[in-house]
């Protein structure tokens, strides 16, 4: 803003939102700002005014906290006023505002399909009580668990959508269903459509037509929602009568802080392989030594115990274990 075409002046660059109030827009607006490299100053946050709208979109009347919200005049906005570093480049600017926008077209996305995005999961749920018997029955149940567990307020869910597997000129695909995208993964927003699994490595398409249930991974995609960091994904194999795998439910999103500072024991699945991990290290539990495992286990990042196999992971526990009277670096 300059004092001669705008009435005030400030030595930054000054970005002006309006939108409707939800979940997550300063998180998702600075996220934006930090990743162009550029410093705030300042951000001003009101979320949750009720204002009257005229025909010309100009605010005819703003209510306070104790009025009635239910006519469908009334809107529930989120201003937000940011300082930033100043910036005189249009180029930059203007692949600031396209990302801003992108990020609060993904935000709206998310906030109106949260609730069929939780429901969806809980019905992927209950479906597996019709899984095929050839599955065995106590991964059912410590699946259903987990589903239930990050619905629970331990997921952030950005997307669901359930995919497929056919045939095609001797090449075997994962496709999308069409219209049963929610959230980022939305038919008219997402391009990523199908996955090739004749291109992927023989361990990795194994693993995808096992009758393992879940796939827990990180995806290659950073979320534009809530947390600057690369997008989980969970994947829920559905199987024909046979056992053979037909498709998945696909579920994108970020483990909450609560997750994260569970313990790994209470949580369904990861309770699971610290066990495993326990007994095949051959330590007595209650021992000193099955002490100073379980507590390695208990610390090591979230993330790699989530992704890491029942092997891998007693290997890095065990290099970590064999470190505890020589400390040393190891990669």
């Amino acid at each position: 803003p300059e004092f001669e075409r705008d009435g005030w002046q400030t030595t930054h660059t000054v970005v002006e939102v309006i939108c409707d109030d939800m979940p997550f827009l300063v998180d998702s607006i600075r996220m934006v700002i930090n990743r162009m490299n550029i410093s705030s100053h300042l951000i001003v946050h009101m979320g949750g005014i009720r204002v009257k709208r005229d025909d010309h979109n100009t605010v005819d009347k703003i209510l306070t906290r104790t009025a009635s919200s239910r006519s469908k005049e009334v809107l529930h906005e989120a201003p937000i006023f940011l300082e930033i570093d100043r910036e005189t480049n249009p180029l930059i600017l203007e692949e600031l505002q396209q990302k801003i926008t992108k990020a609060l077209e993904d935000n709206k996305m998310v906030f109106e399909d949260w609730e069929a995005m939780r429901s969806k999961v809980l019905k992927t749920a209950t479906e597996l009580d019709a899984i095929p018997g050839v599955i065995d029955a106590e991964e059912v149940q410590e699946t259903k668990a987990f589903l239930n567990w990050i619905e629970d307020h331990h997921f952030t869910f950005l997307g669901v959508r359930d995919y497929e597997l056919v045939k095609k000129d001797e090449e075997l695909l994962l496709q999308a269903v069409p219209g049963t995208g929610l959230g980022v993964l939305r038919d008219n927003v997402s391009h990523s459509s199908s996955l090739n699994l004749s291109m992927m490595t023989p361990e990795a398409r194994v693993f995808i037509l096992s009758p393992r249930i879940l796939v827990m991974a990180k995806t290659n995609t950073l979320a534009t929602v809530h947390r600057d960091a690369y997008a989980d994904y969970i994947g829920i194999k559905r199987f024909d009568k046979k056992g053979n795998v037909i498709g998945e439910r696909r579920l994108i999103g970020l483990y909450t802080s609560a997750a994260y500072h569970t313990n790994p024991r209470h949580i369904p699945f990861l309770r699971h392989k610290v066990a495993l991990v326990m007994e095949n290290s051959g330590l007595k539990p209650r021992s000193h030594a099955g002490k100073v495992l379980l507590n390695i286990l208990e610390t090591l990042p979230r993330d790699d115990l989530i992704q890491g196999s029942e092997e891998e992971l007693l290997e890095i526990a065990m290099g970590i274990f064999y470190m505890q009277d020589r400390p040393r670096i190891r990669l």
